[in-house]
């Protein structure tokens, strides 16, 4: 079975196995999530080395489907800028009358995770949680100035999955708002390469692209 074939798969296997787990019966309890912070290269070392620490934001629906757990679909976009220092260094032309527009690098993803709230007291409300998603990262293209002259290099784009896991806490305002605050580590299932002066690249390392984030945000409903 290729990857494509997976991939159109995944959200009907997701809806099948809400279906199994929520009765028809039931009036699952709905929470709406929205959420800022940041984003950070974690592996591998191209990404590391050639991307600097960015923005995010998202938003997401949960649904209360057993116990203390709740299925959480969310959509979530991160973006990293290109450390052009570091990218004219590593072509050995730092220092020379050179620009560069673009480079950026985005990360756009729909998410299913289970989160696991843990015993809360009358302030706090801890919890866990793991997923996977689809994730679309873009690389913008990259343009080099130099004296009136210019070299575009192309842009590109790959759809991937990729899992995720999390720990937070809630700090409880009322019964129907929260803030929170959660670091989360990202592992895609994609191969990682420096574009353009791409000349010396380890082949054998770890080439999955990582990174983490650390959101703040707003709960609203119970």
């Amino acid at each position: 079975m290729n990857t494509s074939t997976v991939l159109r798969r995944v959200p009907a296997a997701l809806f099948l196995w809400l279906g199994l787990i929520v009765p028809a019966a039931a009036q699952p309890a709905v929470r709406f999530y929205g959420h800022a912070g940041s984003a950070s290269p974690v592996g591998p070392n191209s990404f590391v080395d050639f991307w600097e620490t960015g923005l995010q934001a998202g938003a997401g629906v949960g649904f209360r489907v057993f116990g203390q757990a709740e299925a959480v679909i969310g959509v979530d976009y991160r973006r990293f800028p290109l450390e052009k220092d570091e990218f004219l260094a590593d072509a050995g032309v730092l220092g020379l009358d050179l620009r560069l527009d673009g480079g950026g690098l985005a990360v756009l993803s729909g998410t299913f995770r289970l989160k696991a709230n843990l015993e809360a007291s009358d302030r706090f409300a801890p919890y866990v949680a793991a997923g996977f998603g689809l994730y679309r990262r873009t690389l913008d293209r990259l343009t080099v100035s130099a004296a009136g002259e210019h070299l575009t290099l192309p842009g590109e784009s790959e759809t991937t999955l990729g899992l995720e896991g999390a720990v937070g806490v809630g700090v409880i305002l009322s019964s129907r708002l929260q803030v929170f605050a959660e670091p989360a580590f990202t592992f895609l299932a994609t191969s990682f390469e420096k574009p353009a002066f791409n000349r010396d690249i380890d082949r054998t390392e770890d080439n999955n692209m990582r990174f983490l984030m650390v959101r703040l945000g707003v709960v609203l409903g119970r």
